[in-house]
């Protein structure tokens, strides 16, 4: 995540109206996807501490950029999930989380009809590295 806030950092970013997410494989295409008007523009970003309670605390102020073990989410349909390592392949957005019953809900870029609409919920551990590895890799950008 850090490499494309890195590059954002130096070319820009378009907005989901001039270039819309479509959820297939495809190339990106340039013309489409230069700097707009009125997108956010980054000016560096913040890796968080590899740790539960520092990943909670920034996860409470604003969505997280993480890398997970997503090798057999394919077959995660709902639930509460915890089946993966953690050598991460798979760079994702934690979105929320609920301490009472145990959750972190990331967004996905599967499409709506993959898990509860394009989401996932990933057992909440004091783990070091987290389930599937999400407090490993977190950061989120300065904008």
């Amino acid at each position: 995540m850090d490499w494309g806030f890195d590059y954002i950092a130096d070319n820009g970013i378009t907005t989901e109206a001039a270039y819309p997410y479509m959820a297939i494989d495809q190339k990106c295409t340039r013309e489409q996807n230069k700097p707009e008007t009125g997108a956010a523009t980054l000016t560096s970003y913040t890796d968080v501490v590899q740790d539960k309670d520092s990943f909670l605390q920034a996860l409470s102020e604003r969505v997280v950029s993480v890398g997970v073990d997503a090798q057999l989410w394919v077959y995660y349909s709902k639930g509460i999930y915890n089946m993966c390592g953690t050598s991460l392949d798979h760079g994702v957005a934690a979105v929320g989380y609920n301490v009472a019953e145990g959750w972190i809900k990331i967004r996905n870029s599967w499409g709506l009809l993959w898990g509860e609409a394009g989401h996932i919920r990933i057992k909440l551990d004091d783990s070091f590295e987290g389930t599937c590895g999400v407090y490993s890799s977190a950061s989120f950008p300065v904008v």
